[in-house]
């Protein structure tokens, strides 16, 4: 699971549907798995992007940022 410079919109916003719709018990795991690969800085940068760039996608990237710890506000 990684995004970043030269990843497409779609691949990021499929990512981001990935994130959204993961059992919460299976976070943890993932956010250790990103953080081992370091990918997850890259991947949050990435979200943050498609979310600035395309904000037609605001709830799914929010959802998925959301899970990801990261989503504080509406």
């Amino acid at each position: 699971m990684t995004a970043g410079k030269g990843v497409s919109a779609s691949e990021t916003l499929d990512l981001a549907r990935k994130i959204a719709n993961i059992p919460s018990g299976e976070v943890p795991a993932m956010i250790r798995q990103m953080l081992q690969n370091r990918e997850l800085s890259k991947t949050v940068g990435a979200l943050d992007d498609l979310l600035a760039k395309r904000p037609e996608h605001r709830i799914v990237v929010s959802k998925a940022l959301d899970k990801l710890g990261l989503w504080h506000c509406g």
